[in-house]
């Protein structure tokens, strides 16, 4: 595995094919200036903001970090990595997770709109019952990443999904 300052990039401990990526403590501090500097609507309809917020991410990694997850999602021996904090603390919240969903996914390539959510990210609860027809908010069903479900109407190459909050 490749050697990022303020990362540590591992195979995880299940599947060869998965990358851990555990952003350090550190690393998490220093975005916390500049995620702060935009809040939460900039973010959704100013692009070149969610630019910037990646390239605070990207700048804290020397430009490796994007390079890196590019190279795995595109290796069909590997095709998935899971990033996260090292740690959660009081500055990881719900505002902070999808900030950092923006900057990984903006150092990936372009997110497609989502119609449904009308945004270029959507948001939704997995509740321990749920009467929706989606599979995704059922907490007990096996979560396939396919795009047949999605609601774009470009074609989706890659998916990115964030578990902001967990409970019992």
């Amino acid at each position: 595995m490749e050697n990022i300052s303020g990362f540590e990039i591992s195979t995880n401990k299940i599947s060869p094919r998965i990358i851990d990526i555990k952003i350090k403590d550190e690393t998490i501090e220093k975005l916390i200036f500049p995620f702060k500097k935009f809040d939460l609507t900039a973010i959704e309809y100013k692009p070149f903001t969610r630019f910037t917020i990646a390239k605070s991410l990207d700048d804290l990694s020397e430009n490796r970090l994007g390079v890196v997850m590019n190279r795995i999602i595109r290796d069909r021996n590997l095709g998935c990595f899971i990033i996260g904090p090292e740690n959660k603390n009081a500055n990881v919240d719900d505002i902070f997770l999808v900030k950092l969903s923006t900057a990984i996914s903006h150092l990936i390539g372009v997110p497609n709109h989502d119609s449904m959510a009308g945004k270029y990210y959507a948001r939704f609860h997995v509740k321990h019952e749920d009467k929706s027809d989606s599979y995704l908010r059922k907490a007990y069903t096996n979560m396939d990443l396919h795009t047949d479900g999605t609601y774009v109407k470009e074609i989706t190459d890659w998916l990115l999904m964030t578990k902001i909050e967990e409970k019992m």
